[in-house]
């Protein structure tokens, strides 16, 4: 399903606006992982604008990074959509997600390195079994 030219919302708490929110957009697909995007924060009016080109640039980045996990977005996504404001304890899992992630990115850069390294002439004339 093709992802709206603009999604809209409002973050309040007993009726009042809140400003510096961010909300987490789960978008819900057919097949593979869900897309869990954030975007914000919120502006003075509580507000956050997302658009269409925002969700596919960040959508686009997710599955790059993961791409048996994820499908194309405007292919599985059902339509349907959850928005969730995001708390202390979500920013705190999230940023821990981030740290992991990050420290697998060294790991996986730190090899590829190793991997480029020249090839010790003794090595060159072994037979790997």
């Amino acid at each position: 399903m093709r992802v709206p030219a603009k999604i809209e919302t409002t973050i309040k708490t007993d009726g009042q606006e809140m400003k510096g929110v961010s909300v987490m957009l789960k978008f819900l697909t057919a097949r593979k992982n869900p897309y869990d995007l954030v975007f914000g924060p919120s502006d003075e009016q509580g507000r956050i604008v997302v658009m269409r080109d925002q969700i596919i640039g960040e959508a686009r980045k997710t599955l790059e990074l993961f791409l048996m996990d994820y499908g194309d977005l405007e292919i599985e996504w059902t339509g349907k959509l959850r928005v969730t404001p995001m708390n202390r304890k979500s920013i705190e899992r999230a940023l821990l997600a981030l740290r992991c992630l990050a420290v697998s990115m060294n790991t996986l850069l730190g090899t590829r390195t190793r991997l480029r390294q020249p090839i010790p002439f003794w090595l060159k004339r072994a037979r790997l079994t």
